[in-house]
């Protein structure tokens, strides 16, 4: 570069300040280019009742289980209603429109809760900025399942639940070894089956079969005997054979056993009375020793049968010392 330094200094000073505000405004193009939303994304104020649990600026929102964009910011109290800022991506919500309904529910099986869309029919796409009035259609969150269930539990479990359980438990404890002694009568009528299952079942059936020509004759036998004029005042008129009975009842069993309990002194000596026979009866039996002497009878019978079963004889002895003409023609073989 020719001419004199002083020249050539600020040249170079010149060309660095441009060099840097050029960069300076490249920077801050790129800054601001940056920052600006892309067109794909809008938002979207929900205006609803309440918040379920663990949604907060940051939850995500989903759609049919896949993830559309995220919950951006959360103003207001439970009180006064709850508005809630979303984030979306508009390639990710073909077809919604501003009849879209929610909910609250887990995303995965941690239970960290996300806000669901639920498409509705009709209405219009999706604007940024547009502003909705809905209800959740539930909070289904793992929060709001846990504290529901300690409702339920808190209001069915209760003591005297607790006391049933526990005898359900000592019972279902001495049912045990009934249980035990059912199955080793199973274990043991199975070892000693000598015949298959469909032979019992079709004895079992031969032994039934008589069973309702029997049970019908047993009908017709219990309406026979209803027919009966004189079964009839018992069985259809029950009222004079009740009144009868409660008359032997209150009539006479109740005086006599008035009478009995007021009167114990002077039936004492009957009383007495009976007891001594009683007494001497049941000596005079034991001493006559009758079973002793029956036992000899039976005995003297017994032995009177001699030989194997099918040919057992009697043997009899007759005394024919009266009677000569009988004892010359009837022999005596064995001297007997």
């Amino acid at each position: 570069m020719a001419g004199s330094e002083r020249r050539q200094r600020r040249i170079l000073l010149l060309t660095g300040a441009v060099t840097v505000v050029v960069l300076l405004i490249a920077v801050f193009t790129a800054v601001r280019v940056s920052g600006r939303e892309p067109g794909g994304v809008l938002h979207v104020t929900v205006r609803t009742a309440y918040l379920g649990h663990g949604i907060a600026a940051g939850s995500t929102v989903v759609l049919h289980g896949v993830e559309v964009g995220r919950v951006e910011s959360v103003h207001g109290g439970q009180a006064s209603g709850v508005e809630i800022g979303i984030r979306l991506q508009r390639n990710l919500i073909g077809g919604l429109t501003d009849a879209v309904r929610f909910d609250y529910r887990p995303m995965n099986y941690f239970g960290v809760s996300a806000l669901n869309l639920l498409p509705g029919a009709g209405g219009k796409a999706l604007t940024d900025g547009l502003r909705l009035d809905r209800a959740p259609e539930g909070d289904f969150t793992m929060a709001s399942l846990l504290s529901r269930t300690s409702t339920v539990v808190n209001g069915v479990v209760t003591d005297r639940m607790v006391e049933v359980v526990r005898r359900i438990a000592d019972y279902t404890d001495a049912l045990a070894p009934l249980i035990e002694a059912g199955f080793t009568v199973a274990n043991a009528i199975a070892e000693t089956q000598q015949r298959m299952p469909d032979v019992q079942l079709r004895q079992l059936n031969s032994l039934l079969e008589p069973l309702p020509l029997f049970t019908d004759d047993a009908i017709s036998a219990v309406k026979a005997v209803r027919e009966v004029p004189s079964a009839e005042l018992v069985i259809n008129k029950f009222g004079p054979m009740n009144e009868t009975m409660q008359l032997i009842a209150t009539g006479f069993f109740g005086p006599l056993g008035a009478l009995l309990g007021s009167h114990t002194a002077d039936f004492a000596p009957l009383t007495e009375l009976v007891r001594t026979v009683s007494d001497l009866v049941s000596s005079t039996l034991w001493k006559a020793q009758l079973g002793a002497r029956l036992d000899q009878v039976l005995s003297g019978f017994e032995s009177a049968y001699t030989g194997p079963d099918p040919d057992k004889s009697l043997k009899l002895r007759i005394v024919l010392d009266q009677l000569p003409a009988l004892a010359a023609a009837l022999p005596l073989p064995g001297g007997n």
